[in-house]
């Protein structure tokens, strides 16, 4: 019988002077919690980013 479900997957994507590095990682969990590390110039964007689906 499976007892654990952990996942993990990485991508990035460059474009001019953004670069997008996505990580995924999934350890034993039904519940999504988003946690980001974005330049403090992009704080205020935090909640807005968390709530795309």
């Amino acid at each position: 019988m499976l007892k654990s479900m952990t996942a993990y997957s990485k991508s990035e994507k460059i474009q001019e002077k953004f670069t997008v590095l996505i990580e995924i990682r999934s350890y034993n969990s039904r519940h999504l919690d988003i946690a980001l590390r974005i330049p403090h110039a992009y704080l205020a964007l935090e909640e807005k980013i968390k709530t795309l689906r």
